[in-house]
């Protein structure tokens, strides 16, 4: 299962994440509605909220990233498929920061990104406030305390469960009651501004049993 954000307040985030540079976020997320206007699907601030780096969707369901003067766009989703996120960040120099849509990079931009801590991480809104917030459904959110090749990226994008340790946060979001985060990491748990509602999972298996090698 997954959680679906059906209005505009009833997305996740979490505050005091203290999360730096190199990492890896990751996530299932298919957009159910189309806003017709400028939502974001993650979005990260420092504590004042002075400095972000935001993954967005256009009026036009066209992908996009803002951070500093990392600033391009990315393919046009579509609404009701399934599509696997990912964005590492593997240092502070232009071309460190990729975004990845399916395994494949797909935005990867030539200028620098802001370089903070990130403190306030939101999925599907602004951040801790109701705002841009996207009509979305989410599953198998991980941080991994590391920027992750693009072969480590395809294999997450095939399961929900972690590909790997060295996690800051992993959250499956199979339901909207349960936001735990079983990482172990003492990073703060996810909140929900309203429950979420609970709806079908994406197409892959909560982990990929494919991969495993039997002597």
């Amino acid at each position: 299962m997954a959680i679906k954000t059906t209005t505009d307040v009833s997305f996740v985030f979490k505050e005091g994440a203290g999360l730096s540079i190199p990492f890896t976020i990751a996530f299932f997320v298919r957009i159910d509605t189309d806003m017709d206007s400028d939502r974001y699907l993650m979005r990260f601030t420092n504590s004042a909220g002075s400095l972000s780096t935001n993954v967005f969707i256009d009026a036009g369901l066209v992908m996009g990233l803002t951070s500093g003067l990392a600033n391009a766009t990315g393919s046009t989703l579509v609404v009701g498929v399934w599509n696997h996120l990912a964005m590492s960040i593997a240092g502070v120099s232009a071309g460190d920061l990729k975004v990845y849509l399916n395994g494949v990079v797909d935005i990867n931009p030539a200028g620098v990104h802001n370089d903070f801590v990130h403190d306030v991480i939101a999925i599907g809104a602004s951040g801790a406030g109701a705002g841009n917030v996207s009509r979305q459904s989410v599953c198998g959110a991980v941080i991994y305390n590391s920027a992750l090749s693009q072969e480590q990226i395809v294999r997450q994008s095939k399961q929900i469960a972690p590909i790997a340790g060295g996690l800051h946060t992993y959250s499956p979001l199979l339901n909207g009651v349960d936001l735990t985060d079983y990482a172990g990491s003492g990073s703060p748990q996810w909140q929900a501004y309203t429950v979420p509602q609970t709806t079908d999972n994406p197409p892959v298996a909560f982990r990929d049993m494919k991969r495993r090698v039997f002597f």
